[in-house]
């Protein structure tokens, strides 16, 4: 997987009446996060399509902190990851970034309507997929998560058929010129610094909004510029035109292009639309067009909108049902195993969701932490201890089957390669009632660590390995 770190100073702005009531009020341990996949496949990529994860936070959801005396400014610092999952839900790429963002005093710092903007990229290569985009304050370690659902990224073309990259729109929008310099902003974008709205919800007090795309294969000499033409409709839910907005000509400054169009939605009413443009190169009269959903609503439901935002990106969603059966296995009964294996693909996501309904103890909070914390332990699993390369089964192996029924050991002994004998790691959670001890040995040499020895009830027990625990292993180390 690729992973590339970049330290970036966030851009902080103040949102219009929107921006302002845009806070998921969830719990204190939550960060809110909002987040989308865009996909430029510019024909320059060749055999890729860059995707960009553009997202936004809140900065109250942040800690922030002051590093000496000398510097009187705060500062959080905040990590944000995505994972791209290919159509079975396995991850295939990865990236992510760490940045600062700073603050004049403690009482700014925890100011509400204030938003941060950042994206991440990767280059991808065409399919169907889904992304899971995860930030955490490295300084509370407070987590949040957004899950994006199946995008298709197109071959790009070379070929003199036009076409339209996916569209974004913004809250705020300005060029800034093409300076190398101002590249290292987060939100730069060929010469515009644009604050994208990943979700597209607006309030009706908005009064416009930006739409951003770029338009690759027009048919461009310096003998035959010609021009293009770029019409733009709002649809309403049933897909008929609610407004026209015309069309404008443009000179082809080349081989493609980047367009930013202000949308005026005055008085627009509340409710679902799909913005559409339509480019045609009046060289070829070869035509695409694209589709920007966007939702209208009252400031007064923003709030309520942005909590099912960040209630809808749940990560189980993310999960194949094949993954979900894995999920359950550790908290399933024999009985409800059998009663699961005997069902359809409906009836088991039927009964799955039954089952975890029953772990949650917070059920009416839309959450249902329970379920979140063995999914993200399913995964650490799968990432850390699986034996095959697609890295899917370290929850079925005997560190990843403690790593789920117990989380993360509160310390952790590992020894490799003693003067004889074989490796071994040690789990302690002393913070359980009976002080629970875990031995994994890789008695074969295939970095297959299997349980030898536990004092949790059920666990296998060894005398020996007991033994060694109380003399500190010094038997073992030494002999």
């Amino acid at each position: 997987m690729k992973v590339h770190y970049k330290f970036l100073i966030s851009i902080v702005f103040i949102l219009s009446v929107f921006g302002t009531n845009l806070s998921a009020q969830g719990s204190l341990t939550d960060i809110a996060v909002y987040a989308n996949a865009s996909v430029y496949n510019n024909p320059a990529y060749d055999s890729t399509a860059l995707v960009e994860f553009p997202f936004t936070l809140n900065r109250n959801n942040f800690e922030f902190y002051k590093p000496d005396t000398v510097d009187s400014r705060y500062f959080a610092r905040i990590f944000a990851h995505v994972e791209l999952l290919d159509v079975s839900g396995y991850p295939i790429d990865s990236t992510n970034t760490l940045f600062t963002v700073v603050a004049a005093t403690k009482e700014e710092a925890s100011k509400a309507d204030i938003r941060l903007f950042n994206k991440l990229s990767l280059q991808v290569k065409p399919g169907i997929y889904s992304a899971r985009l995860t930030i955490i304050d490295v300084v509370s370690k407070k987590k949040g998560e957004f899950f994006i659902d199946k995008f298709t990224v197109e071959a790009s073309s070379k070929t003199n058929t036009i076409n339209l990259s996916s569209l974004n729109s913004a809250f705020h929008a300005q060029y800034i010129g093409i300076d190398s310099a101002n590249r290292n902003i987060p939100t730069y974008k060929n010469g515009y610094n644009l604050l994208i709205n990943p979700v597209s919800v607006f309030a009706d007090s908005d009064k416009s909004i930006y739409v951003y795309g770029e338009i690759y294969n027009l048919d461009y000499s310096e003998s035959s510029r010609t021009k293009y033409q770029l019409i733009i409709n709002a649809l309403d839910k049933d897909k008929n035109i609610y407004q026209m907005f015309g069309s404008r000509l443009s000179k082809k400054p080349g081989s493609s292009a980047v367009f930013l169009e202000s949308i005026d939605i005055a008085g627009w009413n509340r409710g679902t639309y799909n913005l559409q443009i339509i480019v045609v190169d009046l060289a070829t009269e070869a035509a695409d067009t694209s589709y920007l959903p966007l939702s209208i609503i009252s400031p007064q439901e923003v709030i309520l909108a942005a909590q099912e935002l960040k209630q809808g990106a749940d990560s189980y969603s993310g999960l194949t049902l094949k993954q979900k059966v894995q999920l359950s296995t550790y908290i399933l009964t024999h009985e409800q195993k059998k009663t699961l294996n005997n069902l359809g693909d409906r009836g088991k996501e039927n009964f799955l969701q039954a089952i975890w309904a029953e772990h949650d103890e917070t059920k009416n909070n839309g959450v249902n932490e329970f379920r979140e914390e063995t999914v993200e332990r399913f995964l650490y699993a799968n990432k850390n201890f699986s034996n095959n390369d697609l890295l899917t089964n370290g929850w079925n192996t005997d560190r990843g089957r403690i790593y789920m029924q117990y989380g993360l050991w509160e310390q952790r002994d590992d020894n490799e390669a003693p003067r004889s004998g074989n490796s071994f790691v040690v789990w302690y959670y002393h913070s359980h009632e009976r002080g629970l001890t875990f031995v994994f040995e890789d008695a074969y040499g295939d970095d297959e660590y299997r349980l030898v020895h536990s004092n949790a009830d059920g666990e296998v027990y060894n005398r020996q390995w007991a033994e060694w625990i109380i003399t500190g292993f010094m038997d073992v180390l030494d002999r």
